[in-house]
């Protein structure tokens, strides 16, 4: 199976073998991360990265923010799958995509070396702002948490 790993340091590595998620997110398990549906990929991430004080992910959490994911500090390895809601999880079929986003990630926060001429992609230079900026919100967020709630009348 085609998938790649974005680990916490922000380096990107493409795979073909099997997947075994625990082995790349961490023992704890994996939580399925939603992408826009046009991606036709899927990301994962431990399930209790915060809980268990994995770094977080500030480059990975960027590119599923570009991918359509909801705007989450992401802790610990993020992992890239293909997805279809019929077949589920698959090869990713478009490793191409992960590494652009990636690269332009990169680019907007000064890891990588801007191409000559207009920011990569088609992306503009407010973009790259827009990232720097939630890339600092996310290496500064305080932990996702859950907060349950006693709804009177229900059992």
């Amino acid at each position: 199976m085609k998938y790649t790993v974005i680990a916490t340091d922000g380096t990107l590595t493409a795979h073909d073998r099997d997947l075994d998620l625990r082995a790349e997110v961490g023992p704890e398990g994996p939580a399925r991360v939603r992408l826009a549906t046009s991606v036709l990929a899927c990301a994962w991430v431990n399930d209790d990265g915060h809980a268990q004080d994995y770094p977080r992910n500030v480059v990975g959490s960027c590119v599923l923010l570009a991918l359509g994911a909801a705007g989450l500090p992401y802790a610990g390895p993020v992992v890239l799958t293909g997805w279809d809601p019929i077949r589920e999880i698959h090869s990713l079929t478009d490793p191409g995509l992960i590494e652009r986003i990636h690269r332009d990630v990169l680019v907007a926060l000064g890891q990588a070396e801007r191409p000559d001429g207009p920011p990569p992609n088609g992306r503009t230079l407010a973009w790259e702002s827009d990232v720097r900026e939630y890339a600092e919100w996310v290496g500064t967020a305080p932990a996702p948490t859950m907060q349950l709630v006693r709804v009177d009348g229900l059992r």
